[in-house]
């Protein structure tokens, strides 16, 4: 019989053989290491998770913006939005189906949009390429309703056109988005939605309200605090091991180099859009203090 040859340990096995070898070895030459980095991951997230995330308006504002999205969306604002912009489709040649994600994400979040739309994507029979320029578009547009709202605020503070704004940076991307991927993308084909579903809830207001409030509060605590707690404990981590100061300074440059705010432009890769902009609308409203 020939013999059966012996397997090799799988890749993770090897990289978790030696992870523990490292712990082994941090236990018995610096016994503190490990409970130091446990200590600055805890310390450097635990004001944010806490103070920011859940004692501060931001956290309420997530839920208020989602309130105020599902009413709106009660009240039929979504389905007029989609009778306003999909023809756009029809113009370009595409699937209309590739801009329901990106304008439903106008009230809703960008999370809510792809659970809603995928299957709508499927449907209508959407290519490869249809599907990957619908990711294109919604892109474009802002994370969140409450990061909408809370850059209404910092406009408004700003003395800025807040119509101009709204129009270039919400809806032109509908247009623009699409045409510029229709270059990259080619296999395309003009499909109008013929089962397009309601998306105005029929049930009761203030049934509709309340579930509003249930689902901020599952944004709040399912998404938000949660990636609050990875990307600051990481950092916490970096910064006792001391490499974090050249990944900051890295995307410092990087920011100004693009003449995006440093901080509110990391904190939006790294954390979270909404804590951005109502850190950047505290600059705001700082700045019109001092004049």
């Amino acid at each position: 019989m020939d013999k059966q040859k012996k397997k090799g340990l799988p890749r993770t096995t090897i990289v978790g053989l030696v992870v523990f070898a490292i712990c082994m070895l941090a236990l018995f030459f610096a016994p503190n290491t490990l409970n130091e980095g446990f200590n600055a991951m805890v310390e450097n997230a635990h004001p944010i998770i806490i103070d920011v995330g859940l004692l501060s308006t931001r956290s309420i504002s997530i839920i208020i913006s989602v309130i105020m999205g599902r009413f709106l969306e009660r009240l039929g604002f979504t389905d007029a939005m989609m009778q306003l912009f999909l023809p756009i489709g029809r113009f370009l040649k595409v699937n209309c189906a590739i801009l329901i994600p990106a304008i439903y994400n106008i009230l809703g979040d960008i999370n809510a949009a792809g659970r809603i739309a995928g299957p709508i994507l499927i449907k209508s029979g959407a290519t490869n390429d249809e599907k990957k320029l619908a990711i294109f578009t919604i892109v474009q547009s802002e994370q969140s309703f409450s990061t909408f709202m809370l850059g209404l605020g910092c406009l408004t503070l700003c003395g800025a056109r807040v119509f101009a704004v709204v129009v270039i940076s919400i809806f032109a991307p509908l247009v623009i988005a699409p045409a510029i991927g229709r270059l990259i993308w080619r296999d395309c084909k003009p499909m109008e939605v013929d089962d397009l579903p309601v998306f105005t809830p029929d049930t009761p207001v203030l049934n509709g309200l309340f579930s509003a409030g249930q689902e901020g509060i599952y944004v709040l605590l399912n998404l938000v605090l949660p990636a609050f707690a990875v990307v600051f404990g990481l950092i916490g981590l970096l910064s006792y091991v001391g490499i974090w100061q050249y990944v900051n300074d890295f995307l410092v440059a990087a920011m100004t180099a693009l003449n995006i705010n440093p901080e509110t432009g990391i904190l939006s890769i790294m954390a979270s859009p909404t804590l951005a902009m109502s850190n950047l609308q505290a600059t705001a409203l700082g700045g019109l203090l001092l004049k």
